[in-house]
């Protein structure tokens, strides 16, 4: 109701409490545009390590 879409970061193999969010997120965002990115703890652990590199 308030935003466009979300950015989560979330891990399939450790699931939690972000998981309801996700769910629900996914759901909403099959009957209205709503944009999800999700990233994970490897995404991250990445793009700061190649941000090292620079």
């Amino acid at each position: 109701e308030h935003t466009e879409g979300a950015l989560v970061l979330y891990d399939d193999e450790f699931p939690g409490k972000p998981n309801y969010f996700l769910r629900d997120a996914k759901a909403y965002s099959e009957q209205n545009p709503y944009f999800i990115h999700q990233i994970t703890m490897d995404d991250l652990q990445n793009a700061t390590f190649d941000s090292n590199l620079l």
